[in-house]
């Protein structure tokens, strides 16, 4: 039998030494199960190597990463075909096919590569499977489909085995892979989620600030400069919009102890959905309180802040259309004072809460005329699915007149159900004696707690819009 898809220096001298490279993968699980761990793997893999007197020329070695995941994560196994198409190895070695692949769309995406280097590889307690020969690659592809099926089946039994132990507070996962302030320890013979001790009081620490400032990067920095904590913003930002600080995991409330309370939670989210923690909030050591918050009635756009040259001492701060100013695209010629917009809030602050309230009202009312014909049409493709069910009509019939009958659904005018709690609760308050005492920076917090938007016309018309 001819060899096939050797690399060229091999086909043309079979006494010279191939270039081999070990690649060695483990995932966490199967490290602490089976005992496969790395330096065990790069023993088996040098002996057979000498016993086929190759030379190795690298060792790649993929630590904590399952075989079903992305092809991207595999750092190490990319960068090993990346020295194989520059010529560097001829051919790989690894333990088993499942310390490869389990994945047959992955599979192919890098034998692809391999195929066009010229290389190929052994699987060393398989020698069986290789892809040398026509029938090593048969037996590859075999071999591969049934790993896979065997991860996709080992999936689905985890998937079961957490449905049921979840809703009872049970952990899915080890201690290392618990978010910021938890770990994992045993209760009453379950192991749980609980608060981690020695973090618990940074987490605090890091919620109380964004919500006194509003400002995510100056929380992370702070949680570095206090406690020589170093979080990434993106990082910090998911972990703020991780359910589990506010007690709940995969929809099961109360299943650990809270951080931080479900208002709270959504206040934050609310927060975070805003541009109040992007560069261009402050400059220098100057707050705007509606910077992202303010925007033009007439172009839709985010209004920019402007500072006056000073005049009598003073600093006027205006929000302005930039697509006014910069590219003439708009007709919102005219600039609006910080100071007179969040004058017209104070004193009309309340009445705008009332008029959205009454608004919400009326809108949260069920129409008697559409519920009646909403239920009407919904027992008619009732009954048309049981027409179809007893043969009465045949399937070409069922679907034209249920897509009749779900286009009139569509056209009923839905019922909005909106959240007021937060007005009710502001309107509740002494907000007028609170807001005398605040800082600007907690000002600008203050104003995103409770509003979308703020819409400005060219006669400055303001628009305050609620969440």
């Amino acid at each position: 039998m001819n060899n096939y898809n050797l690399p060229p220096t091999y086909l043309n001298n079979n006494d010279t030494v191939l270039r081999a490279a070990l690649y060695i993968r483990v995932s966490t699980a199967e490290q602490a199960m089976h005992g496969y761990s790395i330096e065990a793997q790069k023993e088996y893999l040098t002996a057979y190597a000498k016993e086929h007197k190759m030379r190795i020329v690298g060792v790649y070695a993929d630590e904590g990463k399952s075989a079903s995941k992305l092809l991207y994560k595999r750092k190490e196994l990319l960068r090993m075909i990346d020295d194989m198409e520059a010529g560097k190895i001829d051919v790989i070695l690894f333990k088993d096919i499942t310390r490869w692949s389990r994945n047959t769309s992955h599979y192919h995406k890098i034998q692809d590569r391999i195929d066009a280097a010229g290389g190929y590889w052994v699987a060393v307690q398989q020698p069986y499977l290789e892809t040398k020969t026509p029938t090593g690659r048969f037996q590859v592809t075999v071999m591969l489909g049934n790993a896979q099926l065997e991860a996709e089946q080992t999936s689905e039994r985890i998937k079961f085995v957490n449905a049921s132990r979840i809703p009872k507070g049970g952990v899915p996962y080890g201690a290392r892979s618990c978010p910021f302030g938890y770990t994992v320890e045993e209760v009453d013979g379950v192991k749980r989620m609980v608060k981690d001790k020695t973090e618990e009081h940074m987490v605090n620490a890091f919620f109380e600030h964004f919500q006194a400032t509003g400002s995510l990067r100056g929380s992370v920095r702070f949680l570095a400069e206090t406690y020589g904590f170093k979080l990434q913003e993106t990082s910090a930002r998911r972990l703020m919009r991780n359910t589990l600080y506010k007690g709940e995991f995969k929809g099961v409330q109360g299943y650990c102890e809270p951080y931080i309370t479900p208002e709270q939670f959504d206040s934050i989210t609310r927060l975070l959905e805003k541009r109040s923690y992007t560069s261009n909030t402050n400059t220098g050591n100057h707050v705007y309180i509606f910077s992202s918050l303010a925007r033009c009635a007439e172009c839709g756009s985010t209004l920019y802040v402007f500072r006056s040259n000073p005049r009598n001492g003073k600093n006027y701060i205006y929000y302005r259309c930039k697509n006014y100013t910069m590219y003439k695209r708009c007709t919102h010629s005219k600039g609006i004072l910080e100071s007179k917009l969040e004058k017209w809030l104070l004193e009309n602050i309340e009445d705008e809460m009332n008029k959205y309230m009454q608004a919400v009202e009326v809108e949260s009312k069920p129409q008697p005329d559409a519920a009646k014909k909403r239920k009407s049409i919904e027992r008619k493709i009732k009954n048309l699915r049981e027409l179809y069910i007893d043969g009465d009509i045949d399937k070409a019939e069922y679907m034209r007149r249920k897509e009749e009958y779900q286009t009139q659904l569509a056209a009923l005018p839905e019922v909005k159900q909106r959240d007021t709690k937060h007005i009710e609760e502001f309107l509740n308050s002494d907000w007028r004696a609170l807001y005398e005492g605040l800082e600007p920076i907690e000002k600008r917090v203050f104003w995103r707690s409770i509003l979308e938007s703020i819409t400005i016309d060219n006669s400055q018309n303001i628009t305050p819009n609620f969440f």
